[in-house]
């Protein structure tokens, strides 16, 4: 067969073309489209279960009562001998200030 003449894929010995390149290049591209697509994917559901527990906690209303129970938990842990006291915890980038003037005790400007 002449060395111009038309260019026949090659063939393995199991029968079949041989995976080329561009085919690997191809299936790479696509496992990695899907690898992103799912890293999105999971992303996004956090974000959304981040907003929900966010939008919860800021539309919590405080107890009628949270004022006797608050004073009741202090008075017990002071008997106690106790310093500190955790009344309610939640992440700092709730509050506007990143919680500066929690954690320095000074007044928000």
């Amino acid at each position: 067969m002449p060395a111009d003449g038309p260019s026949i894929p090659p063939t393995s010995p199991l029968g079949g073309d041989l995976i080329t390149p561009k085919d690997l290049h191809a299936i790479t591209e696509a496992q990695e489209m899907a690898r992103r697509k799912e890293a999105q994917e999971l992303e996004k559901k956090r974000q959304e279960e981040q907003s929900a527990i966010h939008d919860a906690f800021m539309h919590q209303h405080v107890r009628p009562d949270a004022k006797e129970r608050f004073t009741r938990a202090v008075r017990a842990a002071a008997e106690r001998g106790e310093t500190e006291i955790e009344i309610v915890r939640f992440p700092s980038g709730y509050c506007s200030d990143g919680g500066r003037a929690i954690n320095n005790m000074s007044s928000p400007t």
